[in-house]
């Protein structure tokens, strides 16, 4: 790989860890407002299961509509690049968390001894169920060159933005 190489790789990382920062809260907080909405409308009742749901499928889009518009940055000509992403959202007391990649979230609490409670899993190739995933959508899993388990034989993530 020659300097350039790793410049080009590492600007297109950023870009899309950019345009992650720049929009998919915006994203987010546009989706939340539109299941807010239907959610009254549909559920006049307060069905608390049914509002979990509208909220995942919310966190959901929005990593959907996030991984459009990064795929649009490949039109540029330059190698297609990704990013990992986190993110929690708090409804009524309980946390929801989406996350792509190996971004994770964790809660601590501090009192004796700090505990941390896993809020998330890595989409790693090694897991079982993300291998099948890879495979049930007609990637492969192997081993590259140096050894490790990789998606397509390059990437290291199972999902990425």
């Amino acid at each position: 790989m020659s300097a350039f190489d790793l410049l080009a790789t590492w600007y297109m990382v950023l870009q899309v860890s950019a345009l992650c920062s720049d929009q998919m809260h915006v994203i987010l907080a546009e989706g939340l407002a539109r299941v807010a909405t239907a959610y009254r409308m549909e559920h006049p009742e307060n069905d608390e299961e049914a509002e979990r749901r509208a909220w995942e499928a919310a966190l959901k889009r929005s990593f959907e509509q996030t991984d459009t518009l990064g795929m649009g940055l490949s039109e540029s000509g330059l190698p297609i690049m990704g990013s990992t992403a986190v993110v929690a959202l708090l409804v009524r007391g309980s946390i929801l968390m989406a996350n792509c990649g190996d971004s994770r979230a964790v809660l601590c609490r501090a009192g004796n001894a700090l505990h941390a409670l896993p809020l998330s899993q890595d989409h790693k190739r090694e897991r079982p169920d993300e291998r099948a995933r890879v495979d049930a959508a007609g990637g492969k899993v192997r081993t590259s060159d140096d050894g490790q388990l990789r998606v397509r034989g390059v990437l290291a993530m199972s999902r990425a933005l």
